[in-house]
């Protein structure tokens, strides 16, 4: 039997053909054929809209479960915190309310920082206050996060060393850095998993990571 921790079955749908925007209901046996072989599977989320939408269409499918995600590249120009913040804090009431979802929802993510794209000073600023909320949100609700980090490694140790509270309960996916950077992740508690760039013949870095 598979565990699947991260997969976005709402893009995976929609590339299928199967979903289209603002659609909430599907044929379950689409998702029935999809899940066979899996005990569980999580679906991450990007942002509040897309947390909303994937629970109202996969919640009734017993082995899918979520992560309440804020995606870093949410973070544009104009984008408004305290609105976007005021947003997720009517979620986590529907959470903290909802018996149903409070056992759907099993962790934050993905969430963090990436400065792949822009190094804008703003939009890491926002990025990083955004961040902290989440760690913040862990802390209150006691769920782990899962970590999206691009190229901004040397901030996320600066912010998760603040936050003694969730060493141990996070994990950075998709990690694409070296070994020096693996050994920091590990010092804090944290986990890490690899993804599709690790067999890139590029990829010294992180195959070396991953060796060790």
């Amino acid at each position: 039997m598979l565990h699947d921790t991260h997969a976005h079955l709402d893009l995976l749908l929609k590339q299928l053909g199967e979903l289209k925007d603002g659609q909430l209901e599907i044929n379950p046996s689409i998702i029935d054929n999809l899940l066979v072989q899996h005990d569980f599977t999580i679906q991450p989320t990007t942002d509040t809209d897309n947390f909303l939408n994937s629970y109202e269409l996969l919640k009734s499918f017993e082995k899918i479960f979520f992560l309440l995600g804020s995606h870093p590249e949410i973070v544009k120009p104009g984008f408004n915190l305290a609105e976007y913040l005021e947003s997720q804090r009517e979620i986590v009431v529907k959470i903290e309310s909802d018996t149903n979802m409070s056992q759907k929802v099993v962790g934050l993510g993905e969430s963090g920082l990436d400065y792949h794209y822009t190094q804008d000073p703003e939009i890491v600023r926002d990025q990083i206050a955004l961040f902290e909320e989440q760690l913040a949100l862990g802390i209150k609700l006691k769920l782990p996060i899962v970590i999206h980090c691009r190229k901004a490694f040397k901030d996320l140790f600066n912010i998760i060393k603040e936050y003694p509270e969730m060493h141990g309960h996070f994990l950075v996916h998709c990690f694409t850095d070296d070994i020096d950077a693996l050994k920091q992740v590990l010092r804090f508690g944290g986990k890490v998993a690899f993804g599709g760039i690790s067999t890139f013949k590029s990829a010294n870095e992180l195959q070396e990571a991953i060796k060790f």
